[in-house]
């Protein structure tokens, strides 16, 4: 029951934290999403995102109740591609130091 409620209270803040970003008029990465990291954006995941929650049974091209990375990637269609992608790639420890700087 605490997982539950901890389940609960975690996806009701993921909620909360990716409306901001929608109301900015930017969209959640795959990574942003996918927040038990297990490669793959659940229904209850999914929920974060109206938009993507909306058309989720649509987008599951494989029916697997999930969507793989393709599948979130053909969902938002070809002009959010590019800043999806974008996100994804930033460094997940918010380092961006550069490991390879020059005269080094």
């Amino acid at each position: 029951m605490r997982l539950v409620k901890a389940m609960v209270i975690a996806t009701s803040a993921f909620g909360l934290v990716a409306g901001s970003a929608f109301a900015a008029g930017e969209r959640p990465s795959f990574r942003d999403l996918d927040t038990n990291h297990d490669g793959a954006i659940s229904k209850s995941e999914a929920a974060a995102q109206p938009q993507l929650a909306e058309k989720f049974d649509q987008a599951d091209k494989n029916h697997d109740g999930k969507l793989n990375r393709a599948e979130y990637t053909a969902a938002l269609g070809k002009s959010k591609v590019k800043h999806a992608a974008k996100q994804d790639r930033a460094p997940a420890s918010g380092n961006t130091a550069n490991p390879n700087p020059k005269g080094s």
